[in-house]
């Protein structure tokens, strides 16, 4: 229902469309920093953060992009996050 993330910074306003969202207990590849732009590296991340989304969002992002991981904690554990990643929309 609300395929976009808005994030206002000093720039103004950045949208994201919602390329994956999950639920996970395992944070090492989720959580991981400092990928480079184009490299094969971050294009692995992106395929594995959109394979493990609960939909099918048709967005496949690829190593181009800029991105951005939101997380939160869930009522199901202490452990348990949920994970939006979503792709920048170029102005």
């Amino acid at each position: 229902d609300h395929p976009f993330i808005y994030i206002q910074t000093s720039d103004g306003v950045r949208i994201y469309e919602i390329y994956s969202c999950y639920r996970t207990h395992d944070s090492s590849s989720t959580y991981t920093f400092g990928l480079e732009t184009g490299t094969e590296a971050f294009q692995k991340y992106l395929d594995e953060t959109t394979e493990q989304s609960l939909y099918i969002t048709g967005i496949e992002p690829d190593s181009s992009d800029r991105i951005v991981t939101l997380s939160t904690c869930t009522n199901e554990s202490d452990e348990e996050r949920f994970v939006v990643h979503g792709r920048l929309i170029p102005r």
